[in-house]
């Protein structure tokens, strides 16, 4: 049996988990969460933290891994990077993984590399900030540079010194660096993507309509609205970068902003996204994306159909609680389905008595919905049919915090 490492045992490393298990692996699971999901269903798991690069090689060396891979999550790209390099397996670099994930790192490869991204600045006092921001035009968004999932961003619309020093400290509570980038806000659509590189090439990739409340994704669409011509600027654009950058074999996910004259891009990761999106994409294309990944991982060659075919609409539905506190009901995942025959498959991440923090940022999901849209059109009813149906009761707490 071939070894596989995952870092990350959370609800979002899940279903990869699942699957790698599926594929007849041996998988060990690495998460300093004894009790993480994840590690129910792993064969091995190793109790460290998935940003502890030393940590991980240790375990990684020790049990004579054949590949190592990490699902949904910035944090833990970086030690995948530096096991590819210390051990000589097939996968990221560490070069390319602190180059993606770390948005101080990506915004300084753009300005250098003259790709397409905001004019920025980066922080970690607001001294930084008053020496700098004269040289940025409102709005602004403030962003933790080290962390995903939305954590802690925000945008200051007006010139308001109070209100940057909020959005600042609001930021930097989220950054393990303690460093916050301040960029111009990128009009245009807000557009995500997950894809496969091959030699160089996007041999396969997806694009979803994405769906918030804020900056908080509540859902994702398959397909896209954008055209065959709008599609192909943005993998133009990508393909562009990650060449610059030299990542030229593996999964990646994207977040980008297009418009008529530009496409930007936002954040890029050398890994598979969150919240079901490879679900949705096997639903609705056929290729089986986690598995293809967890394959380039272990060395083995790929064979991918190219473009990407959509022969199903379908979407999800991220979930949360308004208030932290204590879950004292949530549907289950029977519930939904017999009330919601639309509903194809359902993660609901905590149980009845868990602690659960307030719907802010994509780490405090609840869990979420993958559906079958009969219309194209039908995605919005569908959503109102789940919302009627999905009953989350939490008794408020001041010991729980966001």
């Amino acid at each position: 049996m071939k070894k596989l490492m995952i870092l990350g045992a959370g609800p979002n490393q899940l279903p990869g988990i699942k699957k790698a298990v599926d594929m007849g692996l041996y998988v060990i699971t690495v998460d300093n969460i004894s009790d993480s999901i994840g590690h129910k269903y792993s064969n091995r798991f190793v109790n460290c933290s998935t940003v502890d690069r030393m940590g991980v090689l240790k375990a990684a060396t020790e049990l004579d891994v054949d590949g190592i891979v990490s699902f949904a999550s910035d944090v833990a790209m970086p030690a995948v990077g530096f096991v590819v390099g210390r051990l000589g397996l097939p996968g990221v670099s560490e070069y390319v993984a602190n180059t993606m994930v770390n948005k101080a790192n990506l915004r300084i490869f753009q300005n250098e590399n003259k790709l397409n991204h905001p004019q920025f600045l980066l922080a970690k006092d607001m001294d930084d900030i008053r020496k700098q921001i004269s040289g940025l035009t409102s709005p602004l968004m403030f962003k933790p540079i080290d962390t995903s999932g939305s954590r802690g961003i925000s945008v200051v619309w007006e010139a308001d010194p109070k209100s940057w020093a909020m959005a600042f400290e609001r930021a930097k509570i989220h950054s393990r660096a303690k460093t916050v980038c301040v960029e111009e806000f990128v009009s245009g659509i807000d557009v995500s993507g997950d894809g496969l590189l091959l030699n160089g090439r996007l041999e396969y990739a997806v694009l979803t309509k994405k769906f918030k409340k804020g900056f908080v994704i509540t859902g994702h669409r398959l397909p896209t609205d954008l055209s065959v011509a709008e599609q192909e600027r943005i993998f133009v654009e990508v393909v562009k970068t990650c060449t610059a950058i030299g990542y030229k074999n593996g999964p990646l996910d994207f977040d980008v902003r297009i418009s008529r004259d530009s496409v930007t891009i936002v954040e890029l990761s050398p890994r598979l996204g969150g919240n079901g999106i490879p679900m949705i994409i096997e639903h609705g294309t056929g290729v089986d994306v986690f598995s293809a990944a967890i394959r380039l991982s272990l060395g083995y060659e790929l064979k991918l159909p190219g473009k990407a075919e959509i022969s199903r609409n379908c979407g999800s539905l991220i979930f949360g609680s308004d208030i932290g506190g204590i879950l004292e009901f949530i549907s289950t995942d029977q519930e939904l389905r017999d009330a919601v025959p639309e509903i194809f498959d359902c993660y609901i991440n905590f149980a009845i008595g868990d602690e659960v923090s307030r719907f802010t940022h994509g780490g405090n999901s609840l869990g979420f919905v993958l559906f079958d849209c009969p219309e194209y059109s039908s995605y919005s009813s569908v959503v109102e049919k789940i919302k009627e149906h999905l009953r989350i009761e939490v008794r408020g707490t001041s010991s729980i915090h966001e």
